[in-house]
């Protein structure tokens, strides 16, 4: 009678090729999978910051100093309030990636006759006052650092009637 299976042997090579394969290809998956959860959290970026556009045709004006500074009649637009006034559907920003601690929204500049928008997370604080330093903070960030980023920044141009 001949033994039909394997051997010993031959169950341990296996297991050493599958293991090597999986040692090999295992960061090279993770990457993958990191990658594409970066990809659908950039993308959600740009729906936060497309809904806050939306919003701000609607609810944003300018306002003049009295230097005659002219900047946004807001400067930071919350994801609740977008969500509130049905700018933003919740399966759109559910799986976000934020930090623990933060909470995510949108600054607004006025900028060469421009609103532009740019996504930021800052600071979970519940008392108001320290609020409004974070979201100072964060929004002053991206006009002293002159930087532009091709995917957060959307712009409206503003009419300069007439001032």
């Amino acid at each position: 009678m001949k033994n039909k299976g394997f051997t010993l042997i031959e169950l341990v090579a296996v297991v050493g090729i599958l293991a090597v394969v999986l040692i090999v290809s295992g960061p090279a998956i993770l990457k993958i999978l990191n990658f594409s959860r970066d990809s659908v959290s950039d993308e959600q970026k740009k729906s936060i910051v497309d809904a806050a556009r939306s919003w701000g045709l609607e609810n944003l004006y300018i306002v003049k100093d009295d230097t005659g500074n002219r900047f946004a009649s807001q400067n930071w637009i919350d994801i609740n309030t977008l969500y509130e006034a049905k700018y933003l559907k919740s399966n759109e920003f559910k799986n976000m990636k934020v930090e623990e601690g933060k909470i995510a929204g949108v600054c607004v500049h006025f900028i060469q006759n421009q609103f532009v928008y740019t996504y930021e997370e800052i600071d979970d604080v519940s008392d108001p006052n320290e609020k409004a330093l974070e979201i100072e903070e964060a929004c002053n960030r991206d006009t002293e650092e002159g930087t532009v980023d091709d995917q957060a920044y959307i712009t409206d141009e503003v009419e300069n009637n007439g001032e």
